[in-house]
């Protein structure tokens, strides 16, 4: 069997519909060849039966909840393909992305790349409506998005781990994500890292996918889970930077005054 360019990674809890139509998403518009991990960590039977009629699957299944960042790397250790690309279950992609996001990995010097959603660059009201309607508009944004912004990118510090691209040799050389990370910050963490190893993040303007946000946890849990993250993030940084910080932005700044990073604008190929 041929080694496929790609290996879609998404870890997915009990969500079966927010499940379904991710990956229904990504068998439709995915258009060079790849693989598509799912890492499982419920074992309900609504779940596992969701996952089930999908035919091009491969399926690790988790005996509890071992948390977004060690399923991250268990999709690691199981994928083949050159590029590896890690996407949330609530989240919904439009036609072309995949080769969008190549187009930029495949450039000397970077690290990762990953898209615009409504709540990531570009500013706009919560998709309502089922799934299906959600994934009509998310085409809609991204055929907007490439006729606003053909070809633009934009260097960013941090990216958003919903749906990134990250080359396998990137993966090799800086180390796989920080499991300390039950859930939420990994891909802060993990942007710092490529930043401090030399390479180059980017947003890619011209390419739209549809992100619930944080569909497949309870609010309450969510936050609890998202204020440990955090404290672990400031003092893991703190101890790197040499002095003590509090919350996120303030890691972020530092770490940029520091080890400055040189940005470029924009721009267009």
């Amino acid at each position: 069997m041929p080694r496929p360019v790609v290996s879609i990674v998404v870890p997915t809890l009990n969500t079966p519909r927010m499940t379904q139509a991710c990956l229904e998403a990504v068998t439709r518009n995915t258009g060079v060849r790849y693989e598509l991990i799912v890492i499982n960590n419920s074992r309900s039977s609504e779940i596992r039966h969701c996952l089930s009629g999908f035919r091009a699957l491969r399926v690790v299944q988790n005996g509890g909840n071992v948390g977004y960042t060690r399923a991250a790397n268990q999709g690691i250790r199981h994928a083949r393909g050159e590029f590896l690309c890690f996407l949330n279950t609530d989240a919904l992609v439009p036609r072309g992305w995949v080769e969008r996001l190549l187009e930029v990995v495949r450039r000397q010097g970077v690290g990762a790349a990953g898209p615009l959603s409504q709540r990531v660059g570009y500013r706009y009201d919560r998709i309502r409506g089922d799934w299906a309607s959600r994934q009509a508009l998310t085409g809609l944004m991204d055929e907007t998005l490439q006729r606003w912004n053909p070809g633009s990118l934009q260097e960013v510090t941090i990216l958003t781990g919903f749906c990134w691209m990250i080359p396998r040799s990137v993966l090799e050389e800086v180390g796989w994500f920080d499991e300390r990370f039950f859930f939420g910050y990994e891909d802060f963490d993990y942007s710092l890292r490529l930043r401090l190893s030399g390479y180059r993040l980017y947003q890619i303007r011209y390419l739209f996918v549809h992100h619930q946000m944080s569909g497949s946890t309870p609010c309450q849990i969510r936050r609890r889970l998202a204020r440990k993250a955090e404290k672990l993030f400031a003092a893991k940084w703190s101890r790197i930077v040499g002095r003590r910080l509090h919350g996120w932005p303030s890691v972020v700044q530092a770490v940029e005054r520091r080890w400055p990073i040189p940005h470029q604008p924009a721009r267009n190929r």
